[in-house]
């Protein structure tokens, strides 16, 4: 007797050769795929390309000027593998916790996070996580050569409540210079 709940398997057949036309043709819709999408590969570089450039344009507009009279206090962390970074000393400083809306705004070789959104001056909203971390966009990261792993300084302003986030190769820089 038959089991009702199982399906009958259809019988194995070996493949038939295709006819020269019909290989023709397979191998004619598999280079179509191919070129579609390359297409559509180059039509993603592009929108890539312009919206850097976007960013560009916002990387060299005057950023958020930093107040020179107050006292910052320093901390170095990693860069996540998706993009997070935290220091948690820094932010009990700042008074920021899980869930804390921050303004980043893209300046001149740095990130900011402000929680009032700046006067002036392009920023993005972004959410401490539940863990306190800040993602930091792809795209500002591109633009500032910071990748996953990377150690990146924060540095707090407590009476501003701004975090200023650079990356040690501008420090490397400042150290190389003399400066």
């Amino acid at each position: 007797m038959r089991n009702p709940t199982t399906t009958p398997i259809a019988p194995l057949r070996p493949p038939a050769r295709l006819s020269a036309a019909a290989a023709l043709h397979d191998a004619e819709r598999f280079q179509a795929r191919m070129a579609a999408g390359k297409r559509a590969a180059a039509e993603s570089r592009a929108e890539s390309r312009a919206e850097r450039a976007a960013l560009d344009a916002q990387a060299s507009l005057p950023g958020l000027t930093l107040p020179r009279t107050g006292v910052y206090d320093h901390g170095v962390a990693r860069v996540d593998d998706r993009g997070r970074v935290s220091e948690r000393d820094l932010l009990d400083l700042l008074g920021w916790e899980a869930g804390q809306q921050v303004h980043l705004a893209l300046g001149r070789n740095r990130l900011t996070a402000t929680t009032e959104a700046p006067h002036g001056v392009l920023s993005r909203p972004a959410t401490l996580d539940g863990r306190r971390r800040l993602l930091l966009l792809l795209a500002y990261r591109d633009i500032l050569a910071i990748a996953p792993g990377d150690p990146v300084v924060l540095s707090a302003e407590p009476s501003a409540r701004l975090l200023v986030i650079t990356s040690t190769r501008v420090l490397d820089e400042v150290i190389r210079r003399g400066a």
